[in-house]
């Protein structure tokens, strides 16, 4: 495909997809209606900016109304298909007509995109995670427990990727490899992207900012050992971050919550942030 060329549209009543040359082509083109809703389609949003060349395997396409407006987008730069928010009645139903051609084994996006793509792509689907999505411009005022923020160390390592294990099987539920967390804690040490809250020196809680979209940051590993929970370190934790990454530039901040954990999700609302929609993923187990 040369560059800046589509592919042939596929008109479904008076909506249109459409696949442009390349990642970079793609993200020029659904930029502005992704951030309509830039929270929402923060995953996406930072991925297409990213990606220069696609990698192996790599879909991504593009849903038109008849007057040019792009009310839908797919994605597909790993195994999961990232959903955009459906402008339309429709959308959805068009791109996963056109995604047939794609391979993928699950999907991912706002919960409503989900069901509608589901829907229409046919086949069994199994719903394995279902999140709040949150943002927060302005955090409240409150008292902190002992302790203090610190960027995450060397001396750390180790703890941290145990965590980030932890993490991952307590709330992701596919348990990362030793080698996956060691390589992410490496990155986060490498950016100054995770902090932990320190008690007596010794870190009690974690959490890192990633994600960087046009005006946001996204949080996420979220975590403290059960043994060191209900005392307020996570909360003083991620109130810290929230606010320093609002004072020095960023318009919100955004994260997703298990939506089958109501102590989190009143934690972030007493931090100051806010539902503003539910996202999830959908395993494809036959087509």
């Amino acid at each position: 495909m040369r560059g800046g060329m589509y592919l042939p549209g596929i008109v479904l009543s008076d909506l249109r997809v459409e696949r442009p040359a390349s990642i970079p082509d793609f993200y020029a083109e659904v930029r502005d209606y992704l951030l309509e809703h830039e929270a929402e389609h923060g995953l996406m949003l930072s991925v297409a900016s990213a990606t220069l060349i696609a990698p192996a395997e790599s879909w991504w396409s593009l849903a038109r109304a008849h007057d040019g407006r792009v009310v839908a987008a797919a994605l597909r730069t790993m195994p999961k298909l990232m959903l955009s928010r459906e402008a339309c009645p429709g959308a959805m139903a068009a791109l996963a007509d056109d995604a047939r051609q794609a391979n993928f084994n699950s999907i991912i996006g706002p919960w409503p995109s989900l069901e509608s793509f589901a829907a229409a792509f046919g086949g069994t689907w199994r719903p394995t995670h279902r999140h709040v999505l949150y943002e927060c411009r302005a955090v409240h005022a409150s008292l902190a427990p002992p302790g203090e923020r610190v960027v995450v160390a060397p001396p750390d390592r180790s703890l941290i990727a145990d965590w980030i294990q932890a993490f991952s099987a307590e709330a992701i539920g596919d348990g990362a490899t030793r080698d996956a967390a060691e390589m992410l804690v490496d990155r986060h040490l490498r950016d100054r992207s995770m902090w932990v809250w320190r008690v007596d020196d010794e870190p009690v809680a974690c959490a890192a900012a990633v994600g960087r979209t046009p005006h946001g940051i996204r949080l996420n590993a979220v975590y403290t050992p059960p043994e060191r929970r209900r005392r307020g370190y996570a909360s003083a934790l991620v109130g810290s971050i929230t606010r320093e990454l609002l004072e020095t530039g960023r318009d919100f901040v955004f994260l997703y919550a298990d939506a089958r954990n109501p102590t989190a999700n009143a934690i972030y609302r007493r931090i100051g942030y806010r539902q503003i929609g539910e996202a999830g993923e959908l395993v494809l187990e036959s087509r």
